[in-house]
């Protein structure tokens, strides 16, 4: 039982330091070197080889194939459907070779992949919170927003306001543009392709944050450890339970 116990610090000590480096590059860089990956992996492959040895059972050879399998489902669907990038999907994999289970403080399953996802997806939404808020602040105070836009249809200024901002002043962080020329006049584009864009530097520019989703997902590890699961916790809430 101690070799578990010290096993299961060893899990957490790794997969949290494995998710900041990760996080640090792809934050600096935006480039994460696979072998990076590899270590990973292989780390949790001797992890789990240990504990085949000191604390066999097939309870947990169930539940660590079972996470394998949840982890590649998420990781490469989402991967293959364009909606994050290969870092994202190995991560998903490494988390969930690494540290299969956990049960959490608030929780309905122990599958820790599906914890970080959603909890990572959750926060990734925080961003749009806060752009409503200040495209509404602005517009109040009677900055026109749209200039330039006025054939764009409502629901599309609306969409804009939700991903994005209209830039004040010239520089910033992980900015990319969503808006192009048509014509003499200004529409906006939404194709997931632009995040392989430069960084945009110009002000009076619309633009959306590009925060890596591994940020969110690395959010949503340390959310787990200290707290729980937050669409458990919404569900809980919604059956009433």
């Amino acid at each position: 039982m101690t070799d578990v116990l010290i096993l299961d610090n060893v899990r957490l000590g790794f997969v949290i330091i494995l998710m900041l480096v990760a996080s640090y590059f792809d934050l600096r860089t935006r480039e994460i070197n696979d072998n990076l990956w590899y270590i990973a992996i292989a780390g949790g492959v001797v992890i789990n080889i240990f504990q085949f040895i000191t604390d066999f059972s097939m309870e947990f050879v169930i539940m660590l194939s079972s996470s394998l399998i949840i982890a590649g489902i998420i990781g490469f669907t989402i991967y293959y459907l364009g909606l994050f990038g290969g870092a994202d999907a190995k991560a998903m994999i490494s988390i969930g070779m690494i540290l299969p289970v956990f049960q959490p403080q608030v929780g309905i399953h122990p599958f820790s992949t599906i914890i970080v996802f959603t909890n990572g997806l959750i926060l990734s939404l925080l961003p749009a919170v806060f752009m409503i808020g200040y495209n509404l602040f602005r517009i109040a105070k009677g900055e026109n927003l749209f200039s330039g836009f006025e054939s764009e249809r409502v629901w599309r200024k609306g969409l804009a306001m939700v991903v994005g901002y209209k830039t004040s002043s010239p520089g910033g962080h992980f900015l990319l543009s969503i808006e192009r020329a048509s014509g003499t006049k200004k529409a906006f584009d939404f194709s997931p392709s632009k995040a392989g864009d430069d960084f945009v530097e110009t002000a009076g520019t619309w633009v959306t944050p590009g925060i890596p989703l591994l940020i969110f997902i690395t959010a949503g590890l340390f959310l787990m450890l200290l707290y729980g699961d937050l669409s458990s916790i919404v569900t809980l809430k919604i059956l009433g339970l």
